[in-house]
């Protein structure tokens, strides 16, 4: 595969990504504002709407990472990104009480979908050896997700200020053909390339430490999702509420800085830092802008600080881990894997916020869970950089990383 049939999915793919994610935040927004809640806070006054769209998520991660085992990512893409469209436009002109369920229902769903349907095709159209493409392609593709949701909540705003929910569905649903459409592409390469191996051999050994990464990688990932809400709880307590801005705002002031890097060590030809370097750094950082956050008491200062310092960790280790992970399996498995990750990142704080429903004292664990996942990200991000040469030289020489 040549180095232009590489840069199609590097460009492509990411700008997928970001315009999926202001569709879907976006329309988060929305429902937020319509049924009286701050688009801010992620929903406790919509625990009922929410709470489906978040389980209906996990189950929409794993069927369209079961559904790449029969036709690949590539195939999984463009079906889950017509579906989230076409809901949109069902919910814009069914009846108001119907278009909920339509909208909570097969959009929760379809955008579930697209996660194993996007990563995977990222990691197989992307894969060896270009390894410093794939990487950087992860990292843009983080970036633009981030875009996407920073824009989301001022577009959602506006269109509905100006035009009201129907008429700004419709706008989403048209962002939202427009990116299925571009989600056709990597799939008409793949079959214009005319059985070209979609897989290279790595040998067990290497997918076996994938498998064993994609483990290891939950703690700093369910970190990320539960520690993710107790800082932003924070926030909410002190009334900073520009803060929740702050994430996305580092994100995307780092992630393509790192994306331009790695694919400028891969057309250079020259040696990257091995990925699980970059991985342990960030989750060292990660752990620790969490500790700063969550025992800032009442300084908005450091709660900043913290917040910043994890957005960070979370760019370098995130994308990165993920990017290491899926490079080295099988293509049949990509998508399947990427579901599971990103199934567990949107349930475990499901999971959590359902069970202290049901059993109200289970609240009072969040803080020690998530004390408890700081100490084990730490722990994985030392580990990950004590083995990260052992590594490189026994399982990934003459890799990029």
């Amino acid at each position: 595969m040549t180095l232009a049939r590489r840069l199609v999915p590097l460009l492509l793919l990411p700008l997928i990504a970001g315009m999926e994610a202001l569709v879907w935040y976006a329309l988060r927004a929305a429902m937020g504002m319509v049924m009286g809640d701050s688009i801010l806070t992620g929903a406790p006054g919509l625990s009922g709407v929410f709470g489906s769209a978040a389980l209906l998520q996990v189950i929409g991660a794993v069927a369209g990472g079961l559904l790449a085992l029969l036709v690949g990512p590539w195939g999984v893409l463009p079906l889950a990104a017509l579906g989230l469209a076409g809901a949109l436009v069902l919910f814009a002109v069914l009846p108001f009480g119907y278009a909920w369920v339509v909208l909570v229902g097969a959009a929760s769903l379809c955008y579930g979908a697209l996660r194993p349907g996007l990563y995977g095709a990222l990691a197989v159209e992307l894969g060896r050896p270009r390894e410093g493409l794939r990487q950087g392609a992860f990292l843009f593709a983080y970036a633009w997700v981030n875009a996407g949701a920073l824009v989301a909540g001022v577009v959602g705003i506006w269109v509905l200020d100006g035009l009201g929910i129907r008429p700004l569905v419709l706008v989403l649903a048209a962002l939202g053909f427009a990116a299925a459409v571009l989600s056709f592409v990597p799939g008409a390469l793949r079959l214009a390339d005319r059985g070209a191996s979609v897989d290279a051999p790595v040998g067990p050994q290497r997918t076996l430490t994938s498998a064993a990464l994609a483990v290891v990688g939950l703690v700093p990932f369910t970190l990320l999702s539960l520690g993710g809400e107790q800082v932003y709880g924070r926030v909410m307590d002190i009334g900073w509420l520009w803060l929740f801005q702050l994430n996305p705002l580092v994100v995307l002031v780092v992630a393509p800085a790192l994306g331009l890097a790695a694919v400028g060590v891969q057309l250079g030809a020259a040696r990257a830092l091995p990925a699980l370097y970059t991985a342990g750094v960030g989750m060292v950082l990660m752990a620790l802008g969490f500790a700063v956050a969550l025992a800032a008491g009442g300084s908005s200062a450091l709660l900043a600080a913290g917040i910043a310092l994890a957005a960070v960790g979370e760019v370098l280790a995130v994308p990165t881990l993920l990017s290491r992970i899926l490079g080295d399996l099988p293509w049949r498995l990509v998508g399947l894997v990427a579901g599971l990750w990103f199934a567990v990142g949107v349930g475990v704080p499901w999971a959590f916020t359902t069970l202290s429903a049901v059993v109200p004292a289970v609240s009072g664990w969040a803080g020690a869970l998530t004390w408890a996942l700081v100490g084990l990200t730490a722990v994985v991000g030392i580990g990950a950089l004590g083995a990260a040469g052992a590594l490189q030289r026994a399982v990934y020489a003459g890799t990029e990383g």
